[in-house]
């Protein structure tokens, strides 16, 4: 295969050269009996991934303006008697951001 740029040859072996004009090309290649065992090199590589904290994993609710501190408060009750497991509830007045952190239901992961 010729581009411009960079040129592909198959090999007699099972390989592959790559010839370009100028740059540099890094590649990894991961070979595994199952796909796990190819994302366990990928991610050994890149990292793992982080796990996520439980209280972000729950429902939020969030809205701008609410108008006031306690209409707010009213919509909070109003979900919490539905039965609506709020994790996060959190709402915005004017330019000031304020977080509420209300854990209703024990989380199981």
């Amino acid at each position: 295969m010729l581009l411009k740029f960079l040129e592909i040859v198959v090999q007699p072996r099972p390989a592959l050269t790559f010839r370009t004009i100028g740059g540099i090309l890094d590649f990894r290649i991961f070979i595994g009996e199952k796909p796990s065992d190819v994302i366990n090199q990928y991610t050994s590589v890149i990292g793992r991934p982080m796990i996520p904290p439980y209280w972000s994993l729950g429902f939020h609710l969030c809205r701008f303006n609410y108008g006031s501190v306690n209409h707010t408060a009213q919509i909070l009750e109003n979900n919490l008697k539905q039965g609506i497991p709020i994790v996060i509830f959190y709402f915005l007045l004017g330019k000031s951001t304020k977080f509420f952190i209300v854990q209703t239901t024990k989380l199981t992961i």
